[in-house]
């Protein structure tokens, strides 16, 4: 094996200049999800000049698929599975340093194919090109158009400043919360008026005040979105975006109880009504596996990549990924590999270093890390029943507070509720996980079935399970905006109004 990874590693060197251009490309046209068609463009004429059967527009307008398999392959022969993500960040370009994903993802695909095509290596390898991942839930898209059911195991690297290769990730439910008032001349007559803004205001005060019962690990941080058109006009409508993350999908759904009281509470103490959804596309904690994670830390070591030792570091969670949505469907992995700097991501400062004109020899080591992995891996493939990481997903093996409880919902609250009785007389708000409504299941990929837990709570349901009309949405819609509109028009959401005894007093 040790004569297959020098063959590897010397392919990838012949392309570096080839790779350093296309990421300097990516890096001088940042493009934002679902907006990546230069991206698609350049890394797909790429791979297709290199010999993959390439599909451009794969199950998504700006996703790709490119193949390639040793002369060999059987289907008892392993498949890995690689990502490129290429999105940037709104202002701020290539903050995240997507561009630098994206050739890691080409440096792979050529290092394993140059040796696959010379017979030293028997497999399939296939690169997934994954739009969307800053905010847009691009793979979690993919995985229910079934893009990941004939992968093995899926793998990425994220460039940070630290050589990380568990970094914690967590669960992240985006929710969007609009408060409807009435707008009156703000001197004149005030007292016909109904503030949204206010509302929308001591509803952020809120979640700053309930952040004292919040768990160590959970993280809510928000915007406004809408706020008011002049001053002098009483808002009728303002509307907030808020980020919950928690260590997994338990703890998320708990942190989302809280976060809808206040969303009632600041509408009732306005007399504004409140609609608040819950992103279906949300984003579930990363699951490394085990023995991927062990490979990538011993060829690592050979190459002379100095890995984090400090505890708190390595228990320090950081945001969130789609790639944690494909853990649980496969084993995955998903690290972090240094740039050699003390700057965070989605910076500025970090664009400025993700458009490669510093010291790169932390990244080339990190091609030759994971393409030695991937020549490891192509003799033995871990599978969900052997992998340590393929735990229960509500048993999360980084979560340092296992013992969390049910949530329940109060049973005389519930009673309260007149306002939330349909007209078929059913309470619009039941309790504990069919609060989020039935979606039935998908079946179009097996792997999916493994991961579900025997008592699935709302998150997990919706990261795993999405309407057919859904998916055909996404197979067919080519307006990029059209289809965000519809993902949330055809999926239920967390709903109520919250009317006020006093109207417009």
């Amino acid at each position: 094996m040790e004569n297959e990874k020098s063959k590897v590693c010397a392919a990838i060197e012949r392309e570096d200049a080839a790779l350093r251009d296309i990421s300097i490309n990516i890096w001088d046209h940042p493009e934002l999800c679902y907006d990546e068609h230069h991206a698609h463009q350049v890394l797909t004429t790429y791979l297709q000049a290199k010999g993959f059967s390439v599909e451009g527009q794969f199950k998504l307008p700006t996703a790709f698929r490119a193949t390639t398999q040793s002369k060999d392959f059987t289907d008892d022969a392993p498949t890995i599975g690689v990502m490129c993500e290429y999105d940037a960040l709104p202002g701020i370009g290539h903050a995240c340093g997507h561009n630098l994903i994206a050739i890691l993802g080409l440096a792979i695909a050529c290092g394993i194919k140059d040796v696959m095509d010379s017979g030293d290596l028997k497999g399939k390898m296939i690169v997934l090109g994954c739009p969307a991942e800053e905010g847009g839930g691009g793979k979690v898209k993919l995985i229910h158009t079934g893009a990941y059911e004939d992968m093995d195991i899926a793998m990425m690297a994220h460039p940070s400043q630290f050589n990380l290769p568990k970094p914690i990730y967590v669960a992240n439910s985006p929710v969007t919360v609009n408060f409807k008032g009435k707008a009156s001349h703000a001197s004149s007559f005030p007292w016909n008026g109904i503030n949204a803004l206010d509302a929308a205001v001591l509803c952020y005060q809120s979640v700053a005040c309930m952040r004292q019962q919040f768990r160590p690990t959970w993280r809510v941080h928000g915007i406004f979105t809408k706020a008011g058109v002049k001053p002098n006009i009483i808002p009728d409508e303002a509307e907030l975006l808020f980020y919950c993350r928690a260590p997994n999908s338990k703890e998320l759904t708990e942190l989302q109880r809280k976060m809808v009281g206040l969303f009632e509470g600041a509408a009732v103490a306005t007399g504004c009504k409140v609609n608040y959804c819950f992103d279906p596309l949300s984003y579930d904690s990363l699951m490394s596996s085990e023995k991927l994670a062990s490979l990538y830390v011993a060829n690592g070591e050979e190459l002379g990549i100095k890995f984090e030792n400090d505890p708190l570091l390595l228990g320090k969670q950081g945001g969130s990924t789609d790639m944690g949505n494909v853990s649980r469907v496969l084993p995955s992995i998903h690290p972090k590999y240094s740039l050699n700097t003390d700057i965070s991501a989605h910076t500025k400062e970090f664009c400025d270093i993700a458009s490669d004109e510093i010291d790169d020899s932390e990244d080339d080591r990190d091609y030759d890390n994971d393409l030695e992995d991937e020549s490891d891996l192509l003799g033995d493939v871990p599978d969900r029943e052997s992998d340590p990481a393929a735990v229960e997903i509500d048993q999360d093996p980084q979560d340092p507070y296992n013992a969390v409880t049910e949530v329940e919902f109060d049973d005389q609250a519930d009673s309260d509720m007149d306002s939330d009785v349909d007209e078929n007389g059913e309470s619009q708000w039941v309790k504990n996980v069919n609060h989020f409504p039935p979606i039935p299941l998908f079946t179009g990929q097996p792997g999916i079935k493994a991961a579900i837990p025997d008592d699935p709570s709302p998150i997990d349901i919706y990261n795993l399970f999405i309407t057919d009309e859904l998916i055909a949405e996404w197979k067919t819609e080519t307006n990029v905006m059209q289809e965000q509109s519809s993902t949330l028009k055809t999926c239920s959401c967390f709903q109520i109004e919250a009317d006020s005894k006093n109207g417009s007093q």
